[in-house]
């Protein structure tokens, strides 16, 4: 009886410590957070792709999460040991490397063993009895609590509970897209497969390795002058087509990672003032970006607007844009390579001119208004810099010393003459040689617009000389055809100065007439 007690409280001590054991028990599950990112132009960086903690935020803070894709998850540890172990004589680390490269030609079998009541199903499971369906899932917009406590939101995330009591082991692999991202077959996601018994404690958070999906094509939007100078343009805006069976469809605003169009059909106005249609606007730099990636194919690029004092190119409204379905070719933007973002000097350039107008004037008789020829004039700004005859402004102390450098406009028999090819703004002109027996006027600068309307006027903006003797700004001493001395500020005008005296005068006399009725309303009483 003695030793029969003995068993038993044996028996009871053994069940009790096994059942006190930390060890993973069954239906023990772990919270997994699969992160279906989208990366342009580059593969995933591997550094996110292991199981556990979050993504490092730098490497994932040019990447966008993907809605809408689904994946199957399969348990596949018993094929893996009894299988893949033995047959290939691998570890068991090696064994995960090798089965993630053999469901490449296990993918079809795979997608049937995803679908319930496919009529392949049976046999297929039979040839492959240790790969155990789970389910599969979309990606979707999704909430997760990171290590800090805070609560995130973020578009392509799959979030499933595991199953850790056996440490299972699990192939992830993705079907398909989804409809709302178009993409290369070479695109979907490479398989993964984890190891529950590295999971962590608490959540544990996959990436998928991705190839690039799609690819993003950009440009460099310049602005040239009229002396052809040229400078990076921010402010033009763009938007982007594609033309699918005789249809034109335009990129929409709700295009995040993914490339969502709309019909032009469905255009009541146009691309500009539609809010739906996504507009691309060029940067600082001039850059213009998709900022999200497009599948293979050809597009467009159309500039709507630009920005102020620049007008848009012919062949800024058709920016032809191809992207080779084979990843190691480059993107052709009008026929040129795109290379690295960050290598600006290298991208395709598109140009915007610089808007330019022009302006005619008459130089006429004051009394009679009979045409005068061989009057001179300079342009100005209203900096009082001169233009020279390569469409520079210069200072009055430079066009002094190389009056051969400016630009002299001079009448014609009919007193016409015209300035044309200027940028919209304000300008002047300086009388600086008068006709044969007229007077020229000391610091009178003549102003005008240069706009859109100024070209179109049918009538000349008059300048009118009185007939005296003949006076010319004083020679600045140069051997040079053109000798006159270019103020380097506006005076007042011929005049002025007798006009201010006589308000002054005029001011004293009412003043004068107040105070001396005042004095005799005073007297009076």
């Amino acid at each position: 009886m003695k030793l029969k007690h003995i068993l038993s409280l044996l028996l009871v001590c053994m069940a009790g410590f096994l059942w006190m054991q930390p060890t993973e028990a069954a239906g023990a599950e772990t919270q997994v957070h699969l992160h279906k990112r989208l990366f342009v132009n580059q593969e995933a960086p591997s550094q996110i792709n292991q199981g556990g903690a979050l993504g490092n935020a730098d490497l994932l803070k040019d990447s966008y999460g993907v809605n809408g894709s689904t994946f199957a998850i399969f348990e596949v540890g018993d094929y893996l040991r009894q299988h893949v172990m033995t047959k290939e004589s691998l570890s068991f680390d090696q064994a995960k490397e090798f089965i993630a490269d053999e469901v490449n030609v296990l993918r079809s079998e795979l997608e049937v063993l995803a679908t319930p009541g496919h009529a392949d199903q049976a046999a297929i499971q039979a040839r492959y009895p240790k790969i155990r369906f789970v389910q599969t899932k979309e990606t979707a917009k999704g909430s997760f609590t990171d290590s800090a406590g805070n609560n995130v939101t973020e578009d392509g995330l799959l979030s499933i509970k595991l199953s850790t009591d056996q440490q299972q082991v699990y192939l992830i692999v993705e079907l398909n897209s989804g409809d709302s991202l178009p993409v290369d077959h070479a695109g979907l996601s490479n398989y993964l497969v984890l190891d529950s018994g590295l999971f962590t404690s608490g959540d544990t958070h996959v990436y998928t390795k991705n190839k690039a999906y799609v690819r993003e094509p950009y440009f460099v939007k310049m602005a040239k002058e009229s002396d052809g100078s040229t400078s990076p343009l921010a402010g033009a805006s763009f938007v982007i087509s594609k033309n699918d069976k005789g249809e034109k469809f335009y990129l929409r605003t709700t295009a995040g990672a993914v490339s969502d169009w709309l019909s032009e059909k469905e255009i009541k106005d146009s691309p500009l003032k539609d809010e739906r249609v996504k507009k691309m606007v060029s940067d600082k730099d001039g850059v213009v970006r998709t900022n999200l990636g497009l599948k293979s194919g050809s597009y467009l690029f159309e500039e709507v607007a630009t920005a102020a004092g620049y007008e848009i190119s012919e062949q800024a409204r058709q920016i032809s844009v191809e992207i080779p379905k084979d990843q190691r070719q480059l993107i052709l933007i009008n026929g040129i390579e795109v290379g690295a973002l960050s290598q600006k000097d290298k991208l395709p350039v598109v140009y915007n001119q610089r808007v330019a107008g022009k302006k005619s004037f008459q130089k006429v008789d004051e009394k009679s208004g009979d045409a005068l020829k061989d009057a001179n004039f300079v342009v100005t700004n209203k900096d009082t810099h001169y233009l020279t005859k390569e469409k520079q402004w210069v200072t009055a102390d430079y066009g002094n010393a190389h009056p051969d450098e400016l630009l002299i406009l001079t009448s014609d028999e009919q007193g016409m003459f015209e300035l044309g090819e200027m940028a919209y703004g304000s300008y002047s002109l300086l009388e600086v040689k008068a006709p044969e027996g007229y007077i020229l006027p000391e610091n009178h600068f003549v102003d005008f617009e240069i706009n859109e309307v100024s070209g179109e006027t049918k009538e000349p903006l008059k300048i009118v000389n009185k007939k005296g003797e003949k006076k010319e700004l004083p020679s600045t001493g140069n051997s040079t055809s053109v000798q006159i001395t270019l103020p380097s500020r506006r005076l007042p005008q011929t005049g002025m100065e007798q006009s201010i005296s006589l308000l002054i005068i005029g001011f004293t006399c009412i003043l004068a007439v107040i105070m001396i009725k005042k004095r005799r309303t005073i007297n009076g009483n």
